[in-house]
């Protein structure tokens, strides 16, 4: 949640950004129209209160749970937290959190100490993470999310009590869920929030769900809860704020074309363009909150959906033929290769439950790239080769979070973004894994790719917000990296885009309105609403 309701009522903290784009933990009275920050926050991720609403607990970009006291001093750590996915502090003390995305859940004193496992996935039943646990009143029972989500969409919401093997799934649903005392629950079903009776001791729904209303915002994590609500009647929930997107040609100092594609505004997720710069194959948020993968004709204005109803189809990329698109369902965590020749569909790592992210194709069409999430060692890159050896095989697999595989048109050398220094930043290291990884930026950087003819390597410059850089190289047997210039200036506001080489311009989405402020909405008494006619 990047917004939450007090357990007494009284007060909102959320998670705000500066002119730096660096978050930090902000708080704001309820009777008070000025917002505090909590000093030691920065760059925090997610957030949960003490059951007294003296403290918020935060994850933050350090990879550790520490807590913070709403009336001044230092964080104080409490244990690390790699890649942690929600949390609940109890009434006696008890912390139980999920430290890792990929993996189970566990507990620790509030005061600090080291973490004990509570609970494991079930991978026999094709469970890769618990995530986002809630404590229940008598500090024994807890709800908590299973990932990944299945062929609906849906996650499941499991009940337990600590020490117990024994649980069972209370519903499926679009997102998280939260515990109103004294006996409801509060979820998301089609976007709108709806409340039902629920027994905190035997983990049973009964009665009819009751909507209260619509518009609240989405989880940027699978399983998030969208709301908060307090012990005293008082919920909060961030609305929905959706910017419409249009797909424009730039040029290198980021000057919209005469001539762009006829393509009517929608809400684009990302683009890559075809291999011969007349298509482009696009991800899109529909009106149901789903995600669809389609090509567009850039000449025509013409859209081919080439994923199937009920897939959230994302991370789109090109085989480098132009004949098929590969893309990301992330319902069931499968990569989908389709031919647009004849509209056939061909899914792979169906068996694998783990988070993934899809790179691209190797140069010359054997293999391609992927992104797997290790509870050991983070995000790695993998590949396997479509149309023959499917066994995923490790490009990059090392302590660190590394993403964004881009292999060289030779085949030998790998680009990726790696975070070992506590930065993102552009490495390029031997494919096989074997010899000695190049850094190549300083500043903070992600890798955007090879030239075509495999001369330049490209790369953002993060230090310099909408700097594209290109650097020559010598990427035969052995590795050489010369100085690197400035290859474009982008307008800040590009939310994601494409290179186009032959032509020396760029395909990006840019807001087609200026976005609307985020706001929190908080509802007091709201169990009123449960006795409307």
């Amino acid at each position: 949640m990047s917004a939450a309701i007090s357990p007494d009522g009284h007060t909102i903290a959320m998670i705000g950004a500066d002119s730096a784009n660096t978050s930090h933990l902000w708080i704001r009275r309820l009777d008070s129209l000025t917002p505090r920050e909590l000093p030691g926050t920065d760059n925090v991720t997610l957030f949960f209160w003490s059951p007294d609403s003296r403290s918020v607990a935060f994850f933050a970009a350090d990879q550790r749970l520490s807590k913070v006291a709403l009336a001044g001093g230092d964080p104080e750590q409490i244990c690390a937290a790699k890649s942690a996915r929600g949390g609940s502090w109890g009434r006696d003390g008890t912390i139980l959190f999920a430290p890792f995305s990929n993996g189970g859940l566990y507990r620790v004193p509030s005061s600090g100490g080291d973490p004990v496992e509570v609970m494991r996935p079930d991978s026999a039943h094709g469970e890769s993470g618990l995530r986002f646990p809630q404590l229940l009143p008598d500090g024994k029972h807890f709800l908590f999310a299973s990932v990944p989500a299945g062929p609906d969409g849906k996650v499941a919401l499991g009940f337990t009590s600590l020490g117990s093997k024994e649980r069972r799934t209370v519903l499926r649903t679009e997102t998280g869920a939260v515990f109103a005392e004294p006996n409801w629950l509060l979820t998301t079903r089609n976007g709108a929030v709806v409340a039902q009776h629920f027994d905190p001791g035997s983990g049973r729904l009964s009665g009819v769900p009751i909507t209260l209303g619509d518009g609240v915002t989405a989880s940027q994590f699978t399983g998030g809860p969208r709301l908060t609500v307090s012990r005293t009647g008082v919920l909060a929930m961030t609305t929905r704020v959706i910017v419409p997107q249009k797909l424009v040609w730039i040029d290198g100092q980021g000057h919209e074309a005469a001539d762009q594609p006829p393509l009517a505004v929608a809400s684009y997720l990302g683009v890559e363009l075809a291999p011969d710069d007349h298509r482009a194959v696009v991800a899109e948020l529909l009106e149901d909150f789903t995600n669809a993968v389609g090509v567009v004709d850039l000449d025509r204005g013409s859209l081919l959906r080439v994923s199937q109803p009920g897939e959230i189809a994302s991370a789109s990329t090109w085989s480098p033929d132009g004949h098929r698109v590969a893309y990301l369902d992330e319902s069931s965590e499968t990569i989908v290769i389709t031919s647009l020749a004849d509209g056939s569909n061909h899914r792979y790592l169906a068996g694998d439950h783990a988070y993934k992210r899809l790179d691209g194709w190797a140069k010359d069409g054997t293999r391609l790239l992927f992104e797997r999430l290790d509870p050991a060692t983070k995000w790695d890159v993998w590949s396997f080769e479509p149309d023959g050896d499917t066994v995923p095989k490790p490009c990059v697999r090392l302590p660190s979070n590394d993403v964004n595989g881009h292999v060289s048109p030779d085949g030998r050398w790998i680009e990726f973004d790696g975070d070992e220094s506590g930065t993102p930043e552009v490495y390029v290291a031997p494919l096989g894994g074997q010899g000695l990884k190049f850094q190549v930026t300083n500043r903070g950087g992600s890798g955007l790719g090879w030239s075509r003819d495999g001369r330049e390597l490209l790369f953002a410059d993060l230090s310099r917000p909408g700097v594209l850089m290109k650097a020559p190289v010598q990427a035969g047997a052995e590795f050489g990296l010369g100085t690197a210039s400035v290859l474009a200036h982008e307008p800040t506001d590009i939310t994601n885009g494409d290179y186009d080489e032959a032509h020396q311009r760029f395909l990006v989405l840019r807001p087609a309105d200026k976005a609307p402020p985020q706001t929190i909405t908080v509802v007091q008494n709201w169990t009123a609403a449960l006795r409307r006619p």
